[in-house]
């Protein structure tokens, strides 16, 4: 019995409805009159090791058909994992885009509630924003959830993307209105967490939104010795050099385009005036550019830089 159980768990993962149907008929449907409700319900409720049952696993993996058949044969759509996850919290762990809102729309209509719970107080759209499944996150939204719901740990949903790094997921968090500010129980802000974690395109996702730590936060680094950490050291720096990346060519160009207008202003005069005044405005420029350089090498606030710049050279 329990050799089918596992068959047939194996069968719910890969969607195989044939092999599931195939398995009922053998263990619950050869000799019904024998077989109560109550004993095919649980057996088709039946966990597996990791906790999740049949139905548990046709949601995670956005098998509609597979949960709609199981449905009819008496799976309960409201049971719980053994961490207290509900299908309508798996349905957010894969993106699937349309084919999620439709899962999700389904289990409503089968009475699931997109604002329930888990054990550990995790509501539907902070599973789908650790997960970074956009698509869930704009249905949620959609039916009520809210972007200032938090866990029992106080983590909000922008917590749990920042914590998991999914930058997509943060920048659409930000867009959507949920605060940079808000503290978890611990009194971290959501780019901390990414910070902490190590993770770099979160942290890039929140400079691009004009937010960096800090100088609590880069003293608690300090402090604690994280800073010196390679993870944490990759988080702030690879933001930082791909933000100079963009401004320095961006400078560059200006003292071009200021050496082309200087050697505009020279018409009139010869030829030979023209070019020195070309190759002086040009050596100016080089000279600017030069500076700014060696200013980023040094490690010093460079004027045009954005506020977020300056703030995390002062640092580095």
């Amino acid at each position: 019995m329990r050799g089918l159980h596992q068959g047939w768990l194996q069968a719910c993962r890969e969607g195989r409805l044939d092999v599931v149907h195939a398995v009922v008929q053998a263990v619950v449907q050869a000799v019904p009159e024998t077989v109560p409700d109550a004993e095919r319900r649980a057996f088709i409720d039946r966990p597996g090791p990791d906790g999740r049952n049949a139905f548990h696993l046709a949601c995670e993996h956005h098998e509609l058909a597979l949960a709609v058949s199981l449905l009819r044969l008496g799976a309960d759509p409201h049971r719980r994992t053994e961490t207290g996850r509900l299908p309508i919290q798996l349905a957010t762990h894969e993106d699937h885009g349309e084919r999620t809102r439709t899962l999700l729309a389904w289990l409503k209509i089968q009475g699931a509630d997109p604002l329930a719970r888990d054990d550990n107080g995790r509501s539907a759209l902070n599973e789908a924003a650790y997960h970074g499944n956009r698509s869930a996150i704009g249905w949620l939204l959609e039916q009520g959830a809210s972007l200032v719901e938090r866990d029992r740990q106080q983590r909000t949903p922008l917590h749990a993307a920042a914590a998991a790094g999914h930058a997509a997921t943060v920048t659409l968090l930000l867009a959507r209105g949920a605060d940079p500010q808000a503290r978890n129980a611990a009194g971290e802000r959501p780019i901390f967490e990414a910070c902490r974690m190590g993770r770099v395109d979160a942290m890039r996702a929140f400079l691009d939104a004009g937010q960096w730590l800090d100088a609590d936060e880069r003293r608690q680094l300090q402090q604690s010795g994280m800073v010196a950490e390679t993870a944490v050291a990759q988080a702030c720096g690879a933001p930082l050099r791909a933000a100079l990346a963009q401004t320095v060519p961006a400078m560059h160009a200006e003292a071009n385009a200021a050496a082309v207008s200087a050697c505009g202003t020279t018409t009139g005069k010869g030829m030979v005036e023209q070019r020195e005044g070309m190759a002086a405005a040009t050596a100016d420029a080089a000279a600017k550019v030069a500076a700014t350089a060696d200013a980023a090498s040094k490690a010093r606030p460079a004027p045009r830089l954005p506020p977020a710049l300056r703030r995390l050279r002062q640092w580095f």
